[in-house]
């Protein structure tokens, strides 16, 4: 097996300089935002005002990292708004034409956070923006028609703009969605799967939750497509990627490793458990009848079993053992599961579960 150390480092870095990217560029909002905050209404007798700026921008903060509940994300939204409002409204300055911007980045943050929050969101937080708008309008001293056109004029730039940030941030999670997804199977591709088993291997080792990693790999399929052909070959693989996505857990990430090859992540899910789902797969698929033009085609896989922690966490070691211990499955005659110790799993009859004991000696031989 050829391992893709540049591929994984590479993911790895893209994701971390993306990080930083939209790290970096919300900073500089707030401190904008923050600047026009002060020269506004930073005066000795508004400091309150700043420091209620101040309490949004954490709020904000606490938004983005910790909340993903959307009745919670939503209710500190509204107060966000109701605070920038009073922060308008007490301050005397409703008839400056910035205080807009007080509302603006409530908005564009639901619509960039539409994978948390309900689209509709959007348009609630928009029209509450203008209701505001109007209130502070109505707040001034002396207001004509040509205020409230302006502020018709806000209202609808609020819907505008946010509806324009939310079909951005929609057309480019289906490009990002496209890139991750094998076009013929639909589960996630290679590289999507490396990225995947970064981060979680990542996370495990640090949380200290399982995670283990698997490989099946449909048997003979090479006999297959020179009897039936690549289009029939293309079938079976759709059938068998249907068949374990239904018979997985959600948790569970499937990538089409390469060919006719599938590796499964199973996060915050021991061995053993992990080997009774493989299991419970491997009788789906033995059991389903394969058809091509009429023709019933017996399909098998095997598949190999590791745990993350079995190796420290290293993945290339991981990736390895498991390949190797599909690759025993085969020798051993296809069609059975194959992990390592000495435990033992009761999967009932007919289970073609088998232990591969290491010799003490080849426990450290890995070609990395």
């Amino acid at each position: 097996m050829i391992k893709n150390e540049s591929g994984m480092n590479m993911a790895k870095v893209n994701k971390t300089s993306e990080e930083y990217i939209m790290g970096a560029l919300s900073l500089v909002q707030s401190i904008l935002y923050l600047l026009v905050v002060i020269y506004f209404w930073g005066n000795s007798r508004s400091w309150w005002l700043i420091l209620l700026f101040v309490s949004i921008m954490i709020l904000q903060a606490l938004l983005i990292k910790y909340f993903k509940n959307y009745f919670a994300m939503m209710t500190i939204i509204i107060i966000q708004l109701s605070i920038s409002y009073f922060m308008v409204a007490l301050s005397g300055h409703t008839e400056s034409p910035f205080y807009p911007l007080c509302y603006l980045p409530m908005i564009i943050l639901v619509a960039l956070h539409t994978n948390t929050l309900k689209k509709r969101s959007t348009l609630l937080v928009a029209l509450l923006a203008s209701l505001f708008t109007f209130l502070n309008i109505g707040l001034m001293d002396s207001s004509n028609i040509s205020d409230w056109y302006q502020g018709c004029v806000y209202a609808v730039s609020y819907g505008i703009l946010g509806f324009g940030v939310l079909l951005h941030q929609n057309q480019l999670k289906q490009t990002i969605k496209r890139s991750q997804t094998d076009h013929l199977t639909g589960v996630f591709n290679k590289h999507a799967g490396e990225t995947i088993l970064l981060e979680e291997t990542k996370l495990a080792k640090e949380e200290g939750y399982p995670i283990t990693v698997a490989f099946c790999d449909l048997d003979d399929f090479k006999t297959v497509n020179d009897k039936y052909g690549h289009l029939c070959g293309d079938e079976v693989l759709k059938q068998m990627a249907s068949i374990i996505t239904s018979n997985v857990p959600d948790e569970v990430s499937i990538t089409r490793w390469g060919g006719e090859e599938f590796l499964l992540i199973f996060k915050r899910i021991e061995k053993q458990e992990a080997i009774k789902i493989l299991e419970k797969v491997r009788e789906k698929i033995e059991s389903y009848c394969f058809t091509y033009k009429d023709e019933e085609i017996l399909i098998t896989i095997s598949g190999g079993v590791v745990e993350v922690n079995e190796f420290e966490h290293n993945i290339l070691k991981v990736i390895d053992e498991a390949d190797r211990r599909l690759y025993y499955a085969k020798d051993q005659g296809r069609n059975k599961i194959i992990c390592s110790g000495f435990e033992k799993v009761n999967h009932g009859d007919g289970s073609r579960v088998s232990f591969m004991v290491q010799p003490e000696s080849e426990k450290n031989l890995f070609s990395i």
